[in-house]
C-alpha cells in the first residue's frame, strides 16, 4: 500500500503508517536489501540506503515526494 506516485526498477514503496514507508527491494543487483523512509515534518529520516549509490538516491527521490517534506536535507 503506498499513497505516493513513485515508480522503481530498485524497490517498491510499502507504506507502514503516516509518513513512514519501507522500500522493499525489487531488484537484488542493485538494492541488495530494504531501506525505507520516515516523514517527520520539517525533516525525513533515510535509514539504510540500500547497498549502491543508485538505489539510495531512487530511495531519496521517493522520500522527496512525500507531502510537506523539507526543502533540505539534513546530513
Amino acid at each position: 500500500m503506498s499513497d505516493l506516485d513513485f515508480q522503481s526498477p530498485v524497490f517498491r514503496l510499502e507504506r507502514v503508517a503516516e509518513g513512514v514507508y519501507a522500500a522493499i527491494s525489487a531488484d537484488e543487483d542493485w538494492a541488495l536489501g530494504n531501506a525505507g523512509f520516515v516523514a517527520l515534518g520539517a525533516r525525513t529520516v533515510v535509514f539504510d540506503p540500500f547497498a549502491s549509490p543508485r538505489a539510495a538516491e531512487a530511495l531519496r527521490r521517493a522520500a522527496d515526494q512525500y507531502p510537506g517534506r523539507a526543502a533540505e536535507w539534513a546530513v
